[in-house]
């Protein structure tokens, strides 16, 4: 019997999870990023846009996501998820290296590569419990576990990735201030950021983590074969443990019969 000292072993030798856990922390730091500044870089690079517009902009950053993650039901279905997740990483880089030949003074194609990168990023987050699906099912073959162990596996990646939803909004600040940006301070005329350097925040991040993903990214292995394996070798033991459980309760009242009768 395998303690939770042994299983946390365990788990840090698998390697498809810690290259998962690697590209989930950088997801989840960008997509907090991107929540919380979004309208920030919105007001400073669009500072012309109407209200409505701008509502209607940020809006549209929140919702595409979940539209969009349905819409690739088929893609992922048909070619599997790390195709789909690394299809996502490339061109969120190829967004920003267009965004940064552009540069900060073309507004559509500005607040076009706000929202993209938005929904990208998060379409990619409304994805990963389907990855981390396949992670329990990958360590429970792996380790020949009798049942899955999905609650420890998905404690064990949360534990590295959730710090980067308080950490994202810290760090972000002190970029800004870097920058020599105050986000709490009202912005005027005589007192206007620079344009190019918040324009640069909300291009080269993305760039950056999303090379940096990319790279991590192909590193892991379970899709294809390998996936169809774990699956089947997971089915196989799923309908044993139904059978011996159906067995079992077929013999139960035959049982409980022939006690009665001897007694």
């Amino acid at each position: 019997r395998v303690g939770l000292a042994g299983v946390a072993r365990q788990l840090m030798r698998q390697r498809n999870l810690c290259v998962f856990t690697v590209v989930s922390a950088l997801q989840v730091f960008e997509c907090t990023l991107e929540k919380n500044f979004l309208s920030f870089y919105i007001d400073l690079l669009l500072g012309d846009l109407s209200k409505h517009a701008r509502s209607l902009l940020l809006s549209s950053a929140f919702i595409l996501p979940w539209l969009v993650a349905l819409a690739a039901g088929p893609l992922i279905r048909r070619y599997g998820l790390k195709p789909a997740i690394a299809g996502a990483f490339v061109l969120k880089g190829f967004l920003s290296v267009v965004g940064l030949v552009l540069g900060p003074y073309h507004p559509a194609a500005v607040g076009a590569f706000a929202v993209l990168a938005r929904v990208l990023t998060e379409a990619v987050c409304r994805v990963t419990p389907l990855v981390l699906a396949d992670l329990v099912d990958e360590d429970r073959v792996l380790h020949r576990r009798g049942r899955s162990m999905a609650a420890m596996v998905m404690g064990a990646s949360a534990f590295f990735t959730k710090p980067g939803e308080s950490l994202a909004p810290i760090l972000g600040r002190l970029l800004l201030q870097r920058a020599g940006i105050n986000p709490a301070a009202p912005a005027s005329d005589d007192h206007a950021p620079p344009r190019t350097q918040v324009y640069m925040l909300l291009v080269a991040w993305p760039l950056l983590v999303a090379v940096l993903q990319t790279l991590v990214w192909t590193r892991y292995t379970l899709h294809g074969p390998t996936l169809a394996e774990i699956k089947a070798a997971v089915a196989t033991d799923t309908d044993t443990e139904a059978g011996v459980e159906l067995k079992d309760r077929e013999e139960a009242p035959a049982a409980a019969t022939a006690s009665f009768k001897a007694a």
